[in-house]
């Protein structure tokens, strides 16, 4: 079976993730030392450097675009860790 896979629409505005790693992201040309939340149209410095950092500020500001978001992923470093239980139940 041959899967052919269909590129995304060129957008002009779509933010482009070039790099990623030792704590940074640089994300169309600019570089991020801390959290970043991307969507769609933009990049966001995010106030959660890590999973136990995350406050209400952090989940509030990723909620606030749910209209925007069709998959969520949250990065954790390099050790993969549970989604703490407040944010489970906001995402619920």
């Amino acid at each position: 079976m041959d899967i052919k896979r269909s590129p995304l629409p060129a957008v002009a505005d779509r933010p482009k993730i070039q790099k990623y790693g030792a704590g940074r992201f640089t994300i169309s040309g600019q570089v991020y030392t801390s959290g970043v939340f991307v969507l769609p149209r933009q990049a966001l410095s995010w106030p959660a450097t890590d999973l136990a950092s995350l406050s209400d500020e952090a989940i509030d500001l990723l909620l606030a675009h749910t209209s925007e978001i069709d998959v969520c992923l949250l990065g954790c470093g390099p050790k993969t860790l549970p989604i703490p239980a407040t944010l489970r139940t906001r995402f619920k």
